[in-house]
């Protein structure tokens, strides 16, 4: 519990201390929750199929994998397909965040 609130606490005096909030500010503080909060079903080693056999990847870890992969597939094809031109500039402009 004592890591909850600390946690929040830190990641809040950064988050609002900044003048711009973008999605990258929050990896950091993801990927450490991420981190600390394993699953229940992840502690237990001795997982095994209906047949007996050892289980090697999650359901859930699987589920996930294959949604970071599609936000990942959905910027490249955003940074690759979609262009437009300002007003003042030379060139084409490229959407990225």
């Amino acid at each position: 519990m004592f890591w909850v609130i600390g946690f929040v606490g830190a990641t809040a005096i950064v988050l609002i201390s900044t003048p711009l909030v973008e999605p990258r500010y929050f990896i950091v503080p993801f990927v450490f929750l991420r981190l600390h909060c394993a699953s229940p079903r992840v502690a237990s080693a001795e997982r095994r199929t209906p047949a007996g056999r050892r289980s090697s990847l999650p359901t859930w870890l699987a589920l996930e994998l294959a949604y970071y992969m599609l936000i990942n597939a959905a910027t490249v094809w955003l940074f690759l397909n979609v262009k437009f031109k300002w007003e003042g500039w030379q060139g084409w402009q490229r959407f990225m965040w």
